[in-house]
């Protein structure tokens, strides 16, 4: 009786594995046929045979990469095929690596808070910060800037109560010896400036605003007049910041939309937090917006109804 030769069975036959083909990784050196089938068979999420090629070859490296640059536990994060996210961070010898990024780009909770562990236990010190030797992720950008920046709730809030945190850029002007000097010999100044762009999406991000700030519209304002005040000065990315600086004016335009009585605009309009203004007008939080220039905030009908009712009795 005949045995019917399986595809896993075709590709692990020694002759075959042992042979080079023209694939290469990202790092120019030659894949061999088992670990182009063992990224293959994580891309459609074929546990059983990632499982069995497993066993098969005990010396097998987990951490093989394609011609991206992506190890076997990224692809598996990018198709969201938990089952073997699990089976490979099952496997010792498996290096963790940028998955977390992965994770958190993909929005995946459950895997971020698995990967969040093993850092922590394995490097409690790094895991706050960016992974060096990433081919997708700058190393500059941490885990809550992407995070902020793709604007996921939940992984947002789980890494806040992690504690981790975003530090705002220094001003345009600043020559501090601790951070500006140094990080203006980034790459010719180059670097920094796309670090603090980087940043700023971030803070600008209305999820984080929302997770972080207990007076969003009154963050919305400050941090608008922040970007204008760098997009002035970094005339490279000067179009980023007008678009950032877009985009939180019309996030506090959006919160004041959200108001369901004249009562409610009356409480958002007399809040006297960051305002410099002491004379008799009651709506202080509209002098503020009319001094940082938020005009859309100004020009929201609910705001101008307001107004129309307080100037005619």
């Amino acid at each position: 009786m005949y045995r019917t030769t399986s595809a896993y069975d075709t590709l692990t036959d020694s002759n075959t594995s042992s042979e080079v083909t023209s694939v290469r990784s990202n790092d120019g050196r030659p894949m061999d046929m088992l670990q182009i089938q063992f990224l293959n068979y994580i891309k459609v999420c074929d546990v059983s045979s990632v499982r069995n090629l497993l066993e098969n070859h005990s010396d097998f490296d987990l951490n093989c990469k394609n011609y991206q640059g992506m190890t076997g536990l990224n692809l598996a994060i990018e198709v969201h095929c938990e089952q073997m996210i699990d089976l490979l961070l099952s496997r010792h010898g498996l290096e963790i690596g940028d998955s977390l990024m992965y994770a958190i780009r993909e929005n995946q909770y459950s895997i971020v808070v698995k990967l969040l562990d093993i850092l922590q236990s394995e490097n409690p010190e790094n895991v706050k910060l960016g992974y060096e030797y990433s081919t997708e992720f700058p190393q500059y950008l941490t885990p809550l800037m992407l995070a902020a920046q793709c604007g996921h709730v939940k992984v947002i809030s789980l890494l806040l109560k992690r504690g981790h945190t975003i530090s705002l850029p220094h001003k345009p002007q600043c020559l501090c010896k601790e951070i500006c000097k140094s990080l203006g010999q980034l790459n010719n100044g180059l670097g920094a400036a796309e670090l603090k762009l980087s940043v700023f999406r971030a803070l600008a991000n209305p999820s984080y605003i929302s997770l972080t700030s207990q007076d969003p519209i009154l963050t919305a304002f400050q941090l608008s007049k922040i970007l204008l005040d760098h997009g002035n000065v970094d005339r490279i990315f000067k179009s980023d910041y007008e678009l950032l600086n877009l985009q939180t004016r019309m996030f506090a335009v959006h919160l004041i939309g959200l108001c369901r009585s004249s009562s409610e605009v009356e409480q958002i309009l007399t809040r006297k937090e960051g305002c410099s203004f002491f004379g008799a007008f009651p709506y202080q939080r509209l002098v503020m917006a009319m001094d940082l220039k938020q005009k859309e905030f100004v020009a929201h009908a609910y705001v101008q109804q307001i107004l129309e009712t307080a100037w005619s009795g």
